[in-house]
């Protein structure tokens, strides 16, 4: 399904003809989509960072 989806996106993207690149993230820990990103010909091209001043979705403190 995802395969499927990405396919129809850089269709329509191609299509449109000003579109020159589609980004996607994951958590590092997805291995699983990370290998799917490879599989579609995607690239790694960079290492992102954050820190969380909340928890996502609850607005409570980060845990440790």
């Amino acid at each position: 399904m995802h395969t499927a989806l990405f396919n129809a996106l850089v269709d329509r993207a191609n299509k449109q003809g000003d579109i020159f690149s589609i980004e996607s993230g994951t958590h590092a820990n997805n291995l699983a989509a990370q290998a799917a990103f490879e599989a579609q010909g995607r690239t790694n091209e960079s290492i992102n960072y954050s820190f969380h001043l909340k928890d996502w979705g609850d607005g409570k403190e980060p845990t440790e």
